[in-house]
């Protein structure tokens, strides 16, 4: 066996002991957890392809096409793809539709994504930086969550980044356009997925030109046909999306001339929020209202972020002292690159948004632990090894710190089981009609439920359009109270139902810490 083939089979082995544990820690947090709006639209758009319905109430700019008289999802908005949809009606034709089979089938995409990138890393450069690389990234829960908890299409967005690397890797090496070609789909099918993907191909591209300049001018003009076809590739598997935002051009210059004010504040925010696992804790105690996220310290351990400040200068020394040494430049330009596009980027203010830099934080850990473990002091290797040990331990503290949290309270707000429960007890009424008068409710219900008919009137009402209260008795009204309330509608409409003369009923659903979470009004029969 060659020294290449058993290290790939020493990182297929640590790949598989990361993922039973991290498939381990996931059951938890699938089985607890709430099903988020921005979650469910995907699972309800793949859906309605299997069994060939239309819903005329997804989100602004979601489109499908007719394949074999179904609607199959194109766009979940105008500048997002229905990649994700694409991945899970598969898995819902085989296992059912469900929230369990929708969170593990990002889960094994994610997976495969740490797979991916262990193996270029170890291709790259060497199998400890491999070996160390993936559970940095895996068990980091700025990682960890949003890839059970799918919301922001991160999951495809990282295996098509790491995908890409891997086969530009094999392309270098090889020199075959079956690698480029797939690198370049790999690249397209990303910008496919979500417009703001265009951010990793130019940190990728400006990390290639700064560590080999040289060689990529060399090499990009004696195979001048194979870049050609990775970048036919690309232009064609991204195309639905080049199209989209052509379309939609108007609206992209709009929102980058339109007012951005506090935007800054709520990027470093959010920067610290997921450098020291905070993050989504935060968000479950607001109950997935983004901006009261930062009302209130977190008081997490930001072993990270100390690690990784300390991790980029021992890379920029490493590479200044050693400018033939290629990968600390790699890593420095790509985190460099894809930092200022999450800071340029308009309106980019969630986590998903954030993980644009993913995984460049991790491979300049990882570089700066290699590059100390390499050092003929046993100084250096203490300082490595307690690292990467103080890093994953905080990582496994701050996981179960959260789940802890979502295991004792329920979930609050949009992201509450009792939500899911309630969809449970509606799922095969047809003498109900369920109406969201508030974010948070429509596509849960719509992905949950069977028989309901589903309506969601917000859209028409920030339109300005309105909207009348039908005095039906099926009809169930839904809001949340004030402190998880996005939209006023709720209270609004229940102030005129009871100003209306019907007699009327309200409901409150509580969380296992007794906290209302949602309610529910509608007009007693005559």
């Amino acid at each position: 066996m060659t020294p290449l083939r058993a290290s790939a089979r020493l990182v297929f082995v640590s790949w598989l002991i990361l993922s039973t544990l991290f498939c381990g820690l996931a059951a938890r947090t699938i089985s607890q957890t709430g099903l988020d709006y921005d979650e469910a639209v995907y699972g309800h758009l793949a859906k309605d392809f299997l069994l060939d319905r239309s819903c005329p109430q997804h989100m602004p700019g979601s489109e499908s096409i007719e394949i074999a008289g179904r609607p199959f999802p194109l766009f979940v908005q105008g500048y997002l793809g229905g990649f994700k949809c694409w991945m899970l009606i598969p898995s819902f034709t085989i296992w059912g539709t469900s929230v369990a089979v929708m969170r593990w089938t990002m889960v094994a995409v994610a997976l495969l994504g740490i797979l991916l990138l262990m193996l270029w890393v170890r291709r790259t450069w060497n199998l400890p930086a491999a070996v160390a690389v993936g559970p940095l990234t895996a068990f980091d829960p700025s990682f960890f969550f949003p890839s059970i908890c799918e919301w922001g299409a991160f999951v495809p967005s990282f295996l098509c980044r790491c995908a890409a690397l891997l086969c530009l890797a094999l392309w270098w090496e090889k020199r075959h356009i079956i690698w480029i070609s797939l690198a370049g789909a790999a690249l397209g099918l990303g910008f496919f997925n979500k417009i703001d993907f265009l951010v990793v191909i130019a940190a990728i591209g400006a990390a290639a030109f700064v560590s080999v300049p040289r060689e990529l001018v060399v090499v990009i003009r004696q195979s001048w046909k194979h870049c050609l076809a990775g970048l036919l590739v690309l232009v064609l598997t991204s195309a639905p999306m080049i199209w989209n935002s052509l379309r939609w051009l108007r609206s992209l210059v709009e929102v980058q001339t339109g007012e951005r004010s506090g935007e800054l504040t709520t990027k470093v925010n959010v920067i610290k929020a997921a450098l020291d696992g905070s993050y989504f804790h935060r968000l479950m105690e607001v109950g997935g209202l983004f901006h009261r996220m930062f009302e209130r310290p977190a008081s997490f351990v930001s072993v990270f972020a100390v690690a990784l400040g300390f991790s980029l200068l021992v890379l920029i020394v490493k590479a200044v002292r050693y400018p033939q040494c290629r990968w600390p430049r790699f890593c420095l330009i790509g985190l460099l690159v894809t930092a200022l596009g999450f800071l340029l980027l308009p309106e980019a203010l969630r986590i998903h948004h954030f993980l644009l830099v993913y995984p460049f934080p991790q491979l300049i850990v990882t570089g700066a632990a290699v590059v100390l473990w390499q050092d003929a002091r046993s100084a250096g290797k203490i300082v490595a090894a307690v690292a990467i040990s103080g890093i994953l331990l905080s990582h496994f503290a701050n996981l179960w710190r959260t789940q802890r949290f979502i295991a004792a309270t329920g979930g609050r707000g949009q992201w509450s089981m009792a939500l899911t429960q309630f969809a449970a007890t509606m799922k095969d009424r047809d003498d109900v009609m369920l109406v969201s008068l508030d974010w948070g409710f429509h596509e849960q219900l719509s992905f949950l439920t069977e028989k309901p008919q589903c309506f969601d009137p917000t859209w028409n009402l920030q339109a300005g359009k309105p909207i009348a209260l039908l005095p039906d008795p099926k009809c169930h009204y839904l809001l949340h109270p004030q402190d998880f309330s996005l939209f006023p509608y709720g209270e609004q409409f229940l102030q005129m139902a009871r100003e209306s003369g019907r007699p009327t009923e309200l409901t409150s659903i509580t969380n296992l810490e007794g906290r209302v979470v949602f309610q529910f009004f509608r007009f007693k029969a005559p």
